[in-house]
Parts: C-alpha cells; sequence; structure tokens
C-alpha cells in the first residue's frame, strides 16, 4: 500500500480537514462530469431541438371544433400533440430533403366552445426527447345554426323539373344549395326582423326525371359554415305536366327560310294577326270537336239505356211465363175429373122415326 503524504511547502502535514475536503472534490469531479459536459452540449445548440407551431394563430378565433395543428420538425421526429395539457395524439413526420419537415394534425375529438391551448414535442430515432414547443391559444366558436329545408315546392311559376327549393336561415347567411351531393348554387337570404329569413331557390336548368337529394349549408359573415341540413327526397317525374301557353306573342320580324334539297325556299313573314288567326281557328276547331263528343256521348249513353230498359223486359217476360202455366208434377196423381171430357157429354138425342114403317100411334091411343 502507498502512503501519499500531503506537505505543504513548509514542511509540516496537511491536518485531517483538509484531507477531507479534497477527497470530497475529487467525487465531485467523477459524478458531475458529465452532466457538466451535457449542460454544455444543450448550450452549444448540440441538443435535439423542439418543433415549432405555426397554427392556429395565438389568439385567433375559429369556427371549426377541429382546428388544424401545423407546424415544422426535424426529420424522423415522433411529434406528440397536447391540447389543454392533455396528450391528444401523436404520429411521424415526412422528411424533407431539407431536413426539416411540416406537419399538420387534427383532433380526433370536437373541442368544445371556449378557450384552448396547444402544445408539442418532439422524439429522434434514439428516444432523445426535446423540449416543449411554442404554446398557442385559440377560441372555438359557437357553432353556426344549421339552416331548415323543406319539400319541393312546383306552382304557377315553375315546372316540374324545375321546382323551388325553400327553406330557413338566420339573417346574413350564405346558404349554399347542395343537390345530389354537389353544389348548385350559394344566394345571401333577406333578412327578417325576426332574425329567421325564408330563402326560395330554382334551378338554373331542368332536372332529368327520377329520385334526387337535396341539402343546404349556411355560413356567417366570418366564414362560419353550419352543420348540413337535413337531406330532403324529392322525385321528378317521367312525363310531367304540359306547360300552360303563355296568350301573348312576340313579333316575329324579318324572314325565314327553308333549305329543301340545297334549295333555299322563301316564307313569308309570320305576324301577330296570323298568330292569333291560327290560335283563333284552333280554338273554334277545339270547341267543336268538344261539341260532338259531347253529342256522341249522349246518343251512346241514351242507346245504353234503351237496351238496358229491354233486357228487363226480357228477363221479366220470361220469369213470368213459368209461373203462369206450371208444368206439371210427374210424381203427383193426376187429379180425378169428374166432368166428362167434352166429346163425352150426354147430348139430347133427337129421335129419329123415318126408318120406322108405321108412324107413333096418336096419345090418347096409349
Amino acid at each position: 500500500m502507498v502512503q501519499i503524504n500531503f506537505l505543504p511547502k513548509g514542511g509540516k502535514k496537511v491536518n485531517r480537514e483538509t484531507k477531507i475536503a479534497f477527497v470530497f472534490l475529487i467525487i465531485f469531479a467523477v459524478l458531475f462530469g458529465p452532466i457538466a459536459s451535457v449542460t454544455a452540449a444543450v448550450a452549444e445548440g448540440s441538443a435535439f431541438p423542439a418543433p415549432t407551431l405555426i397554427a392556429p394563430a395565438d389568439g385567433s378565433f375559429t369556427s371549426q371544433t377541429k382546428p388544424i395543428v401545423t407546424g415544422l420538425a426535424l426529420n424522423d421526429s415522433l411529434i406528440k400533440v397536447f391540447i389543454d395539457d392533455e396528450l391528444n395524439g401523436q404520429f411521424m413526420v415526412k422528411n424533407d430533403p431539407s431536413g426539416t419537415a411540416n406537419f399538420g394534425y387534427e383532433p380526433f375529438l370536437n373541442l368544445r366552445p371556449g378557450w384552448h391551448k396547444v402544445l408539442t414535442t418532439a422524439t429522434d430515432a434514439k428516444g432523445q426527447v426535446s423540449i416543449s414547443s411554442n404554446t398557442l391559444n385559440f377560441f372555438v366558436e359557437y357553432p353556426m345554426s344549421a339552416p331548415t329545408l323543406f319539400q319541393p315546392v312546383v306552382n304557377e311559376q315553375t315546372k316540374a323539373t324545375q321546382p323551388w327549393f325553400v327553406g330557413l336561415a338566420i339573417n346574413d347567411s350564405l346558404v349554399k344549395i347542395y343537390i345530389d351531393g354537389i353544389l348548385n348554387g350559394q344566394f345571401m337570404v333577406k333578412n327578417h326582423p325576426s332574425g329567421a329569413a325564408s330563402f326560395s331557390y330554382q334551378t338554373y336548368y331542368e332536372m332529368t326525371p327520377g329520385r334526387h337529394t337535396v341539402f343546404a349549408l349556411a355560413e356567417d359573415p366570418n366564414g362560419k359554415a353550419s352543420q348540413p341540413s337535413a337531406i330532403i327526397e324529392f322525385v321528378i317525374p317521367q312525363n310531367p305536366a304540359p306547360e300552360a301557353v303563355s296568350e301573348k306573342t312576340t313579333e316575329v320580324k324579318g324572314e325565314e327560310t327553308d333549305k329543301t334539297d340545297g334549295q333555299e325556299t322563301q316564307k313569308t313573314p309570320v305576324t301577330n294577326s296570323e298568330e292569333k288567326t291560327d290560335d283563333t281557328n284552333s280554338e273554334n276547331s277545339t270547341a267543336a270537336k268538344t261539341d260532338e263528343d259531347e253529342d256522341s256521348n249522349w246518343l251512346l249513353v241514351v242507346g245504353l239505356m234503351i237496351l238496358a230498359v229491354g233486357l228487363i223486359l226480357l228477363i221479366d217476360n220470361l220469369v213470368r211465363r213459368p209461373r203462369q202455366n206450371p208444368a206439371p208434377d210427374p210424381f203427383k196423381p193426376p187429379a180425378e175429373n169428374k166432368e166428362p171430357p167434352p166429346e163425352l157429354k150426354k147430348t139430347e138425342v133427337k129421335e129419329d122415326h123415318t126408318d120406322q114403317l108405321f108412324p107413333p100411334p096418336p096419345p090418347d091411343m096409349k
């Protein structure tokens, strides 16, 4: 065993307290040397850096109940997202050739209306965890009221292939109409003092026959969108009723040409008077045809009534004849006829004495 004597310059021995202090200094250097080196590395920027959050902007308002959280992080980073100090989800970033990847994250649950805060951390492939990122505070607004949609309406102002889509929405709403899942049109409602405005919408083109669906969305002036309205199903008929012909006629100016076998045939211009004359003739012919149809119908009805009365009389005659002359019953013995038949009745026979030789004697000789 080697004994080390700590002697000062003067040659005198060091006391016991000095030895103990020196030993503690050596132990401190051995134990806390790595910690000092890590601290120096962090100070020099060699530790794994934290992500940087970009959106939603700090202090912003949003109508989305699932706002997208975007930011930047190093490649091969495992990002953990904390919303209101609770872990909401984690994911691996998609690497970028620059070495810094951007990311976007959507919360898996709807956030309640009110203030929220979000922050993230990053973990590298070696398991080193960064410090927390910057914290963003944002406010989730209350949802926009969805519009109310009713069954399509067809009236004298439209036709079956272009029905009116009517409903209700709150004032200052931009209403969007979706037909068969596709945006068909949008418009601003006309405000009402009650706060709920009625609206009507008509397509710019005729719809094809068959079954269709329609629903509506509403947005406020800040762009906050509502939930979709109830989905309405409706049917466009295969053969819609013909439209009523307008009584107004338009004047046609100029001349029309008709090409037949390469030759142009000039047509005379059509005027309002000729159109009205044609309409009058067609109306008169239609009225005459209607009167003829009514007369033929009356004749048919009278003939059917006469035929029915004749059949009733014939059936009644056939029914009464058997009752007046009933058929004899074969199982009933014939009734005794006390009176002799007409040919067997006694008749007075006058005596003929022409054949006798002698005439009868007088009465007094008997």
